[in-house]
């Protein structure tokens, strides 16, 4: 188990293909793959380490013809991977990075996975203080970035526009002070696993979604609030309100329903 401290791409896919190190990428370092690879990157790309620490890197217009695969649980800290996109090609993995439990700590994420690509992350998905704003274009039965295991301090956005999801729930998981934009249209009715919100904030456009919630869910310190354009057919629970724009845009309205916000 060693630190390895990477200063270039070749370096970084090297090292985190190392069972159990911690790579470490440079202080604020920015890396254009545009200009290394203008043709797009190609390959899958193992990750084994078990964690990645980016001091703040910035790796942007990264093309990748493949994905990223972990065989074990990985922690990424302090990371940002802008105007990407992902495009599988010939494998047979839907996924932008694949197995096993994924943890991102103040990291931000955005861009575009194309067609063949259905999720974002196989396995536990855990997200804290992070950024996320990514579209996908495939119009199979996929999640996107779901499920959630666990959010908080984090701003998620998603738009999925011509997936249909019929056979299972959209589930959030332990969701807590985040602003999640989530645009699914094609959402049927009682496929949103809203049981585990708090504190939460919900934009964006969800069909014909209705909330579903677990009966054996532990109560909530405080509810959530949802925009009722986004969500037109759901009904109200215990910790979940409906609110047109312009109260979720008046604090002092949201502090009288009980939503946590500075009036």
């Amino acid at each position: 188990m060693a630190t390895v401290n990477v200063t270039s791409w070749t370096e970084f896919v090297q090292a985190v293909g190392i069972s159990g190190d911690t790579v470490v990428l440079p202080s604020k370092g920015e890396w254009d793959m545009n200009e290394l690879y203008p043709e797009g990157y190609t390959g899958i790309i193992s990750m084994r380490c078990s964690q990645i620490n980016g001091n703040d890197t910035k790796i942007k217009n990264l093309h990748l013809f493949g994905y990223f695969v972990k065989n074990s649980n990985i922690t990424i800290n302090d990371l940002e991977m802008t105007n990407f996109v992902v495009e599988p090609g010939g494998t047979n993995l839907s996924v932008f990075i694949g197995f096993s439990q994924l943890n991102l700590h103040n990291c931000i994420f955005s861009g575009l996975c194309g067609s063949s690509v259905s999720n974002f992350s196989y396995g536990y998905l855990n997200l804290d203080r992070v950024s996320m704003n990514i579209n996908f274009t495939t119009s199979g039965n996929a999640f996107g970035i779901f499920p959630v295991n666990e959010a908080k301090y984090s701003r998620i956005k998603q738009s999925i526009p011509n997936a249909i999801i019929t056979d299972t729930f959209v589930r959030f998981g332990a969701c807590k002070f985040c602003e999640l934009d989530i645009y699914m249209p094609q959402l049927a009715a009682g496929k949103f696993n809203a049981s585990d919100l708090s504190a939460c904030k919900l934009l964006g456009g969800y069909g014909d979604a209705t909330f579903y919630y677990n009966s054996a869910s532990q109560a909530r310190e405080f509810p959530s609030i949802y925009l009722t354009d986004a969500l037109p057919d759901a009904v109200d629970g215990q910790y979940m309100r409906g609110v047109t724009r312009d109260q979720m845009r008046d604090a002092a309205y949201l502090a009288s329903i009980g939503f946590p916000i500075g009036v």
